[in-house]
């Protein structure tokens, strides 16, 4: 097994990096800039930058991993290893439900404890946080996040980089635009624009864009 090579070096670098040990991984390390915080917080090793010398330099023995959790730089990073021709993975927990019927988009990272019923499509990037849903026939974009605790009925369609938060719950046949977000408990019963904020039970509109990691 190759060496696994993370991008990015925070507290989603490093969940990253538990569910690759967990599902076989020897050799993880991290490239980007916060090296203190994988030495105090884990035993992996930070090899440098993300630049594209370093990147080039590791081709030959590495697989890749983006463990950022805000959307946009997440979408960004993987498309730019994808245009290097570099082998980018996706992580799935060993204790996630993912069903066999389903298509996983690359560099998409699945948690302890959610569940991908059959017949849904994910895109490349997504995060299915810990203890989330999905159920049947839902379409999610790419680098979409669904926080620990949410949950989608069936037929639910998401834009690329929609973020829906903690516990935040949709309702089947609901389409959200790309970019929008669900905040944390909210109930989505009605379709979202693109780059919307809601929030609350039967969720209400806020002014402008905002994402959360």
């Amino acid at each position: 097994m190759k060496r696994l090579v993370i991008l990015g070096c925070g507290g989603h670098a490093r969940v990253a990096a538990e569910i690759a040990e967990l599902t076989g991984y020897k050799e993880i390390a991290f490239l980007g800039p916060d090296k203190s915080t994988v030495a105090e917080k884990g035993s992996w090793s930070v090899l440098g930058q993300d630049d594209d010398e370093t990147l080039e330099g590791l081709r030959a023995n590495s697989t890749f991993f983006v463990g950022v959790g805000e959307n946009v730089k997440r979408a960004n990073l993987i498309r730019r290893l994808l245009a290097k021709d570099l082998e980018v993975i996706s992580l799935v927990h060993p204790r996630a439900i993912v069903s066999s019927y389903s298509d996983i988009g690359v560099g998409t990272l699945i948690c302890a404890g959610a569940v991908v019923t059959p017949f849904v499509v994910l895109g490349d990037g997504t995060i299915i946080n810990t203890n989330a849903s999905v159920d049947h026939d839902c379409t999610l974009g790419g680098a979409v996040h669904i926080a620990p605790g949410a949950a989608l009925a069936a037929d639910v369609t998401l834009g690329d980089c929609a973020f829906v938060g903690v516990g935040a719950a949709v309702r089947n046949g609901i389409h959200i635009g790309a970019g929008a977000v669900v905040g944390a408990g909210a109930v989505v019963v009605k379709d979202l624009a693109e780059k919307v904020t809601v929030y609350g039970q039967r969720a209400k509109l806020t002014l402008g864009p905002k994402e959360s990691d």
